[in-house]
């Protein structure tokens, strides 16, 4: 945290310093995406009330209640009637203390199906295999014998032990051969 702290320099706000604050896991969602709001600093163990705030309309996203710190993290999905444009993610406790931060709604609504959220630009864009009809076809009867199929080759390591035998062969001849001329020569 000190390397950090360090790299970031002086009078740089982490964690539980600074003003009340929320921050969101992105800039822009399709109506209907989860969206990850995180409260920093707010009142401390109270009910917090995030809204989505913008063209003239505000739309609950839910509840959430801050912890001793005044800290929250939750995720919320955007209603899927929103329309396209810039928004801001409100969230208000009882003591009328309330904080934003802006959200860019764009695209096509996500439903229940979809995975959620806009495609990363690493992600491919996927379309739709096309549909061939089903052919179903029997295999061709065959009319002739069967053919054999190939003897297999010999295996071309198979020739090192009768090498090493011939080898040992001749070792142990020439030592017999050796063993009879010195005792005939005593």
């Amino acid at each position: 945290m000190a390397l950090w702290s360090a790299c970031l320099g002086p009078g740089i706000v982490l964690a539980h310093d600074g003003p009340p604050r929320l921050e969101l896991n992105a800039e822009q969602l399709n109506p209907g995406g989860a969206l990850e709001v995180r409260g920093v600093n707010l009142t401390p163990e109270q009910p917090i009330t995030p809204v989505l705030v913008g063209a003239g309309s505000e739309f609950p996203l839910g509840a959430a209640t801050s912890d001793a710190h005044g800290d929250f993290t939750q995720v919320f999905v955007l209603p899927v009637d929103v329309m396209s444009g810039d928004y801001a993610v409100r969230a208000s406790d009882p003591t009328n203390m309330f904080v934003d931060t802006p959200l860019r709604v764009a695209g096509t609504a996500v439903t229940a199906e979809d995975e959620g959220g806009q495609r990363d630009e690493d992600e491919p864009l996927l379309a739709p295999l096309p549909i061939s009809p089903r052919v179903v076809s029997t295999p061709p009867q065959r009319t002739a014998a069967p053919v054999e199929p190939p003897a297999p080759p010999p295996q071309a390591g198979a020739w090192w032990p009768l090498a090493f035998g011939a080898a040992v062969a001749a070792t142990l001849g020439l030592a017999v051969l050796v063993r009879r001329k010195t005792m005939s020569a005593r």
